[in-house]
């Protein structure tokens, strides 16, 4: 007879009507099955534990999102390239004839001649953003190119809301490319209630008295709610449509491995890892070790070699690898990894031309 915690796993009903019958039908009394329900942890549904949420900002003047406005097949253009600076909120939209890496390019260097300084740009992981000419292009221009993780959208959320109030002042699906210079005007005209000022009023010294305040902000929220090297989370999900409104974190835990940045990089018994914002992560150090996150993410503990633009590495647990350079920048595709530093510093004779660049 499988041992009752199985039989759960397969019919994981949390009611005493639904899980009793079920439970005497394979050979458990009905007292062991009732025991057993007493034993699981119930979970409340929690929020998004917006406490716990930090301020969406650039660090530096002149920081960016960016993110492709899709139309319709008959609209003309078929595409735009929105930027948006994530201090001021100012936004800017370049019409393109398609998403791709040429078009993106092509887009990107009329902004810069628009705007001039650019010290970083945010956006997803579309194939054209990460495509070799468009990542050389931000090197070039010393741009801090990053990007999301797959557990982090709301990193691009100030981007999200900005479209959605563009589509709103424009009333109908497309723009043209007229209806979208009006759409930006109101914009970049209208007090943004981030800021309290309008976009285009708003001045380099405002700038600087905004980017004090959020990092004073965020760096009192991150001490806060701070997670230590090891403790035990269980990641919350987030809300799925038509799913039925119960507990809302995952079943077993994890174990947070160490913090990257203002993230929380959490790792399961085989290795797999992930990284989550704090507002994502409850404590819960009496809950089951999961055995895998179901990732191909792992933690790398060193680099040990370099060949052909791939790295060899040793992951946490020992195991040896051989990864394309990406894989090391994930998340910040034109700079070195600190993975990268430390082995190229130890490696000082044999840098390549394309590491070199990176360096400086």
């Amino acid at each position: 007879m499988k041992p009752i915690n199985a039989l759960y796993d397969e019919f994981p009903f949390r009611s005493v009507k639904k899980f009793v019958p079920l439970a005497v039908k394979h050979g458990f009394t009905k007292q062991e099955a009732i025991q057993f329900l007493n034993s699981l942890t119930h979970d409340k549904k929690y929020d998004k534990q917006t406490q716990m949420m930090l301020p969406i900002f650039g660090r530096h003047p002149n920081s960016y999102q960016m993110d492709t406005l899709v139309q319709t097949s008959n609209a003309s253009p078929r595409y735009f390239l929105i930027l948006i600076n994530i201090n001021s909120r100012k936004i800017y939209a370049i019409p393109m004839n398609s998403k791709n890496s040429k078009d993106v390019l092509k887009a990107l260097k009329t902004f810069i001649a628009e705007v001039g300084d650019v010290s970083a740009i945010t956006s997803d992981q579309d194939a054209a953003y990460l495509s070799p000419e468009v990542c050389a292009f931000m090197s070039e221009h010393r741009i801090d190119y990053q990007t999301t993780f797959t557990n982090d959208h709301n990193r691009l959320g100030i981007i999200n809301r900005a479209i959605k109030t563009l589509r709103d002042i424009n009333n109908e699906r497309d723009f043209t490319t007229q209806s979208m210079k009006r759409a930006l005007n109101a914009y970049n005209n209208s007090i943004h209630s981030s800021t309290g000022k309008e976009p285009n009023e708003f001045t380099a010294k405002d700038e600087a008295h905004y980017i004090q305040a959020k990092i004073h902000e965020t760096d009192e929220k991150a001490s806060k709610f701070q997670l230590k090297d090891g403790t035990h989370v269980r990641v919350m999900n987030p809300p799925e449509l038509l799913k039925k409104k119960r507990g809302n974190l995952t079943n077993e835990a994890y174990k947070v491995a160490y913090k990257s940045g203002n993230k929380y990089v959490i790792k399961a018994l085989d290795n797999t890892a992930s990284e989550y914002p704090r507002y994502r992560l409850i404590e819960d150090n009496k809950a089951k070790l999961a055995k895998t996150l179901g990732t191909n993410r792992a933690i790398i503990n060193e680099i040990i070699g370099f060949q052909n633009n791939r790295y060899r590495v040793r992951y946490d647990n020992n195991a040896i690898d051989t990864l394309p350079i990406r894989n090391l920048r994930e998340g910040r595709p034109t700079r070195l990894s600190p993975l990268e530093l430390q082995y190229w510093r130890r490696h000082k004779n044999n840098i390549p031309d394309s590491i070199k660049a990176l360096m400086v």
